[in-house]
């Protein structure tokens, strides 16, 4: 399956790990259920990409100038709307006009923009095919698209890119660009060794150790949890950890206790579903609710 698309963190991008982004993943996933390989390929502006998929007269910004007569903008397509953010952020340009969740993506990385009005209503963001006759495709993606609406694909995607922006807001943001900058690289090896030693995901030991204490390896609280994943002395002690201070054993000793905890819970879970017959229905309330 042949995929034309823009490269940007809202739509397809590479970053360490490889493909990645919030379109890419759900085409990823209607090409597998397919059975069919992707071929991703990305166009350097929206006139090109229409041109490529064959179809004329794209949408274009002439027709805001209609009902902002007074409105006065450049257009080109040789900045993305990355490097446009970026502008507004650094002070380059006083405003731009980019699409709400293209900002609600990059919102971390430039912590000094601010969304100043909306131009129209939500728009639905949709898929197209080349025209023709045949409308098998169309038919396909419209069956996939309200399955992973139904089956909470959709929602979950949209809360792995999305779902920073409520949690952090712009004083959050703002600290996580930073701390993201300059505290993550001297941990990201060490993380990526306790994850690979631990089968976990690097990502969610990261995500972790930032939600306990924003990667401050000397981070200590009012109730005696210290370092840089807040282990208690306890725990430390459990997972072999001497010295909760240091940030390398910090971070082994919590990959170690979270792969423990994953490993019990799928565990219970197994038991759960095996007894499942035996449980009152009203049992499978709390249950729930506790996994």
């Amino acid at each position: 399956m042949h995929v034309i698309t823009r490269n940007s963190p809202s739509t397809f991008f590479q970053d360490r790990n490889g493909d990645t982004g919030f379109e890419y993943e759900l085409v990823k996933r209607f090409a597998d259920q397919l059975g069919v390989k992707l071929k991703i390929e990305t166009a350097d502006n929206i006139d090109q990409l229409y041109s490529r998929l064959g179809t004329e007269n794209g949408p274009v910004l002439q027709s805001l100038k209609r009902d902002y007569p007074e409105l006065d903008f450049a257009v080109s397509d040789q900045v993305e709307s990355v490097d446009l953010l970026r502008m507004v952020d650094e002070q380059q340009i006083d405003l731009t006009l980019v699409n709400s969740n293209q900002v609600a993506m990059n919102q971390v990385y430039f912590p000094n923009i601010q969304v100043a009005f909306t131009l129209k209503n939500d728009l639905q963001q949709s898929w197209a095919i080349a025209a023709g006759g045949d409308v098998s495709l169309l038919n396909e993606i419209n069956r996939f698209l309200a399955n992973a609406k139904q089956s909470g694909l959709l929602q979950q995607l949209t809360e792995r890119y999305y779902g920073h922006v409520d949690t952090l807001g712009y004083v959050g943001a703002n600290a996580f660009a930073q701390h993201l900058q300059k505290r993550l690289p001297s941990y990201e090896a060490t993380f990526r060794d306790a994850a690979k030693k631990h089968a976990v995901d690097w990502r969610l030991l990261a995500a972790m150790g930032y939600q306990e204490s924003h990667w401050l390896p000397t981070a200590t609280s009012k109730t005696g949890v210290r370092g840089l994943m807040m282990l208690t002395q306890r725990t430390a002690k459990a997972m072999g950890v001497r010295n909760r201070l240091d940030p390398k054993q910090s971070i082994q000793g919590g990959a170690r206790y979270i792969a423990l905890l994953i490993k019990q819970l799928m565990w219970a879970w197994a038991i759960l579903k095996t007894r499942a017959s035996s449980l009152p229905p009203k049992a499978w309330i709390p249950i729930s609710g506790w996994m």
